[in-house]
C-alpha cells in the first residue's frame, strides 16, 4: 500500500484549518482537514469520487462566513489518503461500507468531536451516494443535510457498466480498468466548452493548475471493483426506507453525469426532500459561474436559516 507521510500536497488548502490524517478501524489512514472555528456547528463535506480536499477551498470559505466549523476528508484511493498497493493510479474500493470506516475514523477524531452544535451533512456526487447511507444507518446524528448533484441512480449507460463489471469482478478482475492507468486526468484531456463539471473557464482553468501542482491527487480512472461497488450500493439504497431528517438537494440542469430521473424520484418520495434545478449549472455546482455560484448559496443560506 501507498503510505504518504505528510498530509499536505504541493496546492494549499485554506488557510486556518488544520490537516492530519486519522486511521480507521480497518488500519487504513486518510487525510482530512478541520476549520474548527465557528459558533453554529459543524459541517461535514463529502466530496465526490476522484476528487480531495484541495478542490473545495471556496466552498469551505464560504461555510466558516456563515459561522459553521468544517471537516472535510479525502476518501481512501483518493487524494491524499492511503491506497492499495499496485492501484496508486485507479480507484479501487471493495465495498462501498469502506467509505462509512473513513468517515468514523475521522467524526471520532478528538478535535473533531469538541466542536459543539448541530452537524450538518454536504455531500456533493458520490458523495452524495455515501451520504445517504451514513443518514439510512443512522450511526451518527445529523440535524439535516445539503446534497448538491448527489448520485442516487445510474442512467442506462451506467446500469450496463455495472452489470458488466460484476462479471468482470466474478472473473477476478476487480482491481483492472476498462481505461489505461496510464491515460492523463480528465481535466487535463477536455475544454472549457466540453468538460462536464463547470461552466466557468476560471474554474476548469483552477482544477487542471491543482492537478498539474499535484498529479498525486487524482484517483485515476474507476477499477471493476469500484463500478461494481457503487452501482451494487444505489441498488441496496433504493430499498431503503427514506431518511428523516430535512435536506436540501440541489441538481444542475446540465449536469450530464447524475441521472436527474432518480434524484427525483427519490425526492418526490420524501416530504423531508427540498429539491431545486439549478439553470445552466454543470455537474459542480459549487464550482461554476458566479452567477450561478450566488444562486446556489441564496438556496444554502436560506434552508440553513429556516432549519435553525
Amino acid at each position: 500500500m501507498q503510505i504518504i507521510t505528510s498530509p499536505k500536497s504541493n496546492y494549499p488548502v485554506l488557510a486556518g484549518g488544520d490537516l492530519d490524517f486519522a486511521t480507521t478501524a480497518d488500519g487504513r489512514r486518510v487525510r482530512f482537514a478541520l476549520w474548527s472555528k465557528g459558533s453554529k456547528g459543524l459541517v461535514v463535506f463529502f466530496n465526490g469520487r476522484n476528487e480531495y480536499l484541495e478542490k473545495y477551498n471556496e466552498t469551505y470559505k464560504r461555510f466558516q462566513d456563515l459561522e459553521f466549523a468544517v471537516v472535510a476528508l479525502d476518501w481512501r484511493g483518493q487524494g491524499l489518503s492511503e491506497r492499495e498497493r499496485k492501484l496508486e493510479h485507479l480507484g479501487y474500493v471493495n465495498n462501498f461500507a469502506e467509505y462509512q470506516l473513513d468517515l468514523e475514523a475521522v467524526l471520532n477524531q478528538a478535535q473533531v468531536q469538541k466542536i459543539i452544535g448541530p452537524r450538518i451533512l454536504v455531500g456533493h456526487s458520490t458523495g452524495g451516494c455515501i451520504g445517504l447511507r451514513t443518514l439510512t444507518d443512522n450511526k451518527f446524528q445529523f440535524e439535516s443535510a445539503i446534497f448538491l448533484a448527489p448520485l442516487w441512480g445510474g442512467n442506462t449507460m451506467q446500469h450496463l457498466s455495472h452489470r458488466i463489471s460484476r462479471l468482470m469482478v466474478l472473473a477476478g478482475w476487480d482491481k483492472k480498468s476498462p481505461i489505461s492507468p496510464k491515460s492523463r486526468p480528465y481535466i487535463l484531456t477536455t475544454t472549457p466548452e466540453k468538460n462536464c463539471h463547470t461552466s466557468d473557464q476560471r474554474q476548469f482553468e483552477r482544477l487542471q493548475k491543482i492537478i498539474i501542482a499535484d498529479p498525486r491527487l487524482s484517483a485515476g480512472p474507476a477499477t471493476f471493483g469500484w463500478i461494481s461497488a457503487v452501482g451494487d450500493e444505489l441498488i441496496d439504497l433504493e430499498k431503503r426506507a427514506p431518511i428523516k431528517i430535512p435536506h436540501l438537494v440541489l441538481l444542475g440542469q446540465e449536469d450530464t453525469l447524475i441521472s436527474h430521473k432518480a434524484v427525483k424520484k427519490k425526492c418526490n418520495l420524501n416530504d423531508n426532500c427540498e429539491l431545486h434545478i439549478i439553470p445552466k449549472a454543470r455537474h459542480e455546482l459549487l464550482i461554476e459561474k458566479q452567477n450561478i455560484i450566488d444562486s446556489v448559496w441564496e438556496k444554502i443560506n436560506n434552508f440553513l436559516i429556516i432549519k435553525q
